[in-house]
């Protein structure tokens, strides 16, 4: 059945930006994953010896992959005093 509600709500809301999207850039992510992103590309070009590029590009796939699982499973207990695992 046709929701004529959520249609015409839908016509007034921005659309949520879609963060699986191929053309994602660093400036799409959420303050809190733009900061993550920008940590891990500075330690992949400085400790790592990447190219700038590269250290962004492999900041961003991780990111994004972070992203999409996004919370932890509900089983996972999380320590948040605890550094993340890079690895």
């Amino acid at each position: 059945m046709f929701d004529a509600k959520a249609f015409l709500e839908g016509l007034y809301r921005p659309a949520p930006p879609d963060p699986w999207k191929a053309d994602l850039g660093p400036d799409d992510l959420p303050g809190d994953w733009r900061v993550e992103f920008e940590e891990r590309a500075a330690i992949k070009e400085y400790d790592g010896g990447l190219p700038r590029e590269r250290a962004e590009a492999e900041a961003l796939a991780e990111i994004v992959t972070q992203m999409k699982n996004w919370p932890p499973d509900a089983g996972q207990k999380e320590n948040p005093k605890s550094a993340p695992d890079y690895s």
